[in-house]
């Protein structure tokens, strides 16, 4: 999984990341920035986020390339108390094995 920032540099994160079995969830503070004042796309399994109005950063894009398939339906965006969240419910496979005999 890639995350690219065009504005920070290596070593210089300020976002957290959280990920588990079923989520991908992205926290990037965004003071002063409302839902309204956002844009979220995917286009081939890149996010972008656009902002509207931004101010705190020099360029007004965000671009996550993400591992597995991104649908309408498993991609959560919002700003809460100055941070924008960005939710990605993983898929879940329809593939499995059955151990015979037991």
């Amino acid at each position: 999984m890639n995350y690219v920032f065009p504005w920070i540099e290596e070593g210089n994160k300020f976002y957290n990341i959280v990920e588990d079995d079923t989520k991908l969830e992205f926290q990037i503070p965004v003071p002063g920035i409302k839902d309204e004042d956002c844009k979220a796309s995917v286009k081939k399994n890149v996010l972008e986020i656009s902002f509207k109005n931004c101010t705190f950063v020099k360029y007004s894009k965000l671009y996550f390339e993400i591992d597995f398939k991104l649908k309408e339906d498993n991609l959560t965006v919002f700003v809460e108390d100055g941070v924008l969240y960005i939710i990605a419910e993983k898929p879940v496979s329809d593939d499995f094995e059955v151990e015979i005999g037991k």
